[in-house]
């Protein structure tokens, strides 16, 4: 065989291949992104949060955006400490 022959196969090797995976990659299924979300900015009222529409959140302090409370972080609740009692001491 030729030289330039083999030079045609070559090629006609590569661009059926690249033909191949075009149409492979092509047939995946294309997984959508995952939408980031937003927090929901609600601008300060004056007076407090008590008298807009919703309430306050469980902080006391951010309004409420919605009735469900979506822009309101979770917080837990603060831990349980028990009353400190000095040691008794008999004399």
């Amino acid at each position: 065989m030729e030289q330039s022959t083999i030079i045609a196969i070559a090629i006609a090797v590569i661009i059926v291949a690249i033909i191949l995976y075009l149409i492979h990659r092509a047939n995946q299924p294309v997984t959508p992104p995952v939408p980031v979300p937003h927090p929901i900015i609600v601008k300060p009222i004056i007076g407090g949060c008590k008298g807009t529409r919703y309430g306050c959140c469980p902080d006391g302090v951010t309004p409420r955006a919605d009735y469900y409370g979506t822009n309101c972080y979770y917080m837990p609740p603060p831990p349980h400490h028990p009353p400190h009692h000095p040691p008794h001491h008999d004399e």
